[in-house]
């Protein structure tokens, strides 16, 4: 067989639902790194194990990713796929958490570099899922791929009348395909199939969880108003930037006393770091500066709002808060380690809103 014939057949083809599986795993590998940090320091990092025995959650990440990659090799049901992308995330939140352990000498767990890196596998992940967000290629080979795994929904029972409409209009787009003249013929076989056969269709009725989700979207598309969207933006902005030269305040205190108090106001709004070598030093300086820099730049994107510049100023400010998240928040894990957590979900979760909005009420404008 020639061997350009060889590549064309081993091409990769996009698994259908691919990005729902990769959300699993980001969101099931997050979780679980947030959990057993929090869970281990509330319990005082208990170990499990006794004498010369230490059952680190390593092994237990181990288990989750092996059990994990078993399910879509043994079983061909797609719900095995759900399963599978939750216990990979899970394994893999246990495994990275003790990266310091497996980097340094004496399995520092508590090792300053080690939030960073987990941070950043984190971001990876999150650019895998963007990537794979993208539409799919259109090509027949991929569509029949498509097809051939939504036809297992017929064995099982469960074709519903729009994934029905979804298999026909692929299958017509093969068939008009003449340059993949045996997966046009195969296509026209299977359309063949779908005219003459009636299908028990499966009209599922939504969940209590399902209800609960639409009232949601329903009162958000309601009363979440494009006004009411772009002041809590606007605010968004100027809380973040007053967080920000608050913790400059803050940091620089800390760097001339250590010993420096903060009032009772000041100190949940801030998190104290201790400067304990130079590298520290020079991240603490880098640190100081970028917060300067995003402080200012999302009073400007703030300023841009109010003077009606929206668009503008909602480009501005997620872009500010996209550089704290992707280059700044590795300066603030090595720093203070897990505890700059509740500070990137809060700037994420702006972020995001910030880009719902422009992809709501900017883009469809134009």
């Amino acid at each position: 067989m020639p061997k350009e014939m060889v590549s064309s057949i081993r091409t990769p083809v996009k698994r259908e639902n691919a990005e729902r599986f990769v959300l699993l795993s980001l969101v099931s590998f997050a979780s679980t790194v947030i959990l057993t940090r929090g869970f281990l320091a509330l319990t005082g990092y208990p170990q499990l194990g006794g004498g010369e025995l230490h059952i680190a959650h390593v092994l237990w990440g181990g288990l989750f990713l092996f059990v994990g990659g078993l399910f879509p090799l043994i079983l061909a049901n797609r719900w095995a796929l759900n399963y599978s992308a939750i216990l990979n995330g899970i394994g893999m939140g246990l495994f990275i958490d003790e990266v310091g352990k497996f980097i340094t000498q004496n399995n520092d767990y508590f090792y300053p570099p080690a939030a960073p890196i987990i941070y950043s596998i984190f971001l990876l992940t999150v650019l895998v899922y963007l990537q794979v967000r993208k539409p799919p290629s259109r090509n027949s080979r991929a569509e029949m791929y498509r097809v051939l795994e939504g036809i297992t929904e017929i064995l099982d029972g469960d074709l519903e009348p729009a994934e029905l409409h979804e298999l026909k209009a692929r299958l017509q787009q093969i068939t008009l395909n003449i340059s993949t003249p045996d997966a046009a013929r195969l296509a026209n076989d299977l359309m063949q199939y779908f005219e003459t056969h009636e299908f028990r269709l499966n009209t599922p009725q939504p969940g209590k969880l399902q209800r609960i989700m639409y009232d949601i979207r329903v009162n958000y598309e309601r009363y979440l108003t494009r006004k009411l969207s772009l002041s809590i933006i606007a605010i968004g902005f100027l809380l973040f930037a007053t967080a920000n030269l608050i913790q400059i305040f803050t940091l620089i205190l800390i760097w001339f006393d250590p010993n420096t108090t903060i009032s009772d106001f000041l100190y949940p709004l801030v998190m104290q770091a201790q400067v304990r070598n130079l590298t520290e030093a020079y991240m603490m300086f880098a640190r100081i500066g970028l917060d300067a820099v995003i402080a200012f730049v999302l009073i400007v994107a703030f300023c841009l709002i109010l003077i009606k510049k929206v668009e503008k100023g909602i480009n501005l400010g997620s872009a500010a808060l996209l550089i704290s998240l992707v280059v700044l928040n590795l300066l603030v894990f090595y720093i203070d380690q897990f505890q700059a957590v509740f500070r990137t979900l809060l700037y994420l979760s702006l972020f995001s809103f910030s880009v719902h909005f422009r992809r709501r009420y900017i883009k469809h404008s134009q």
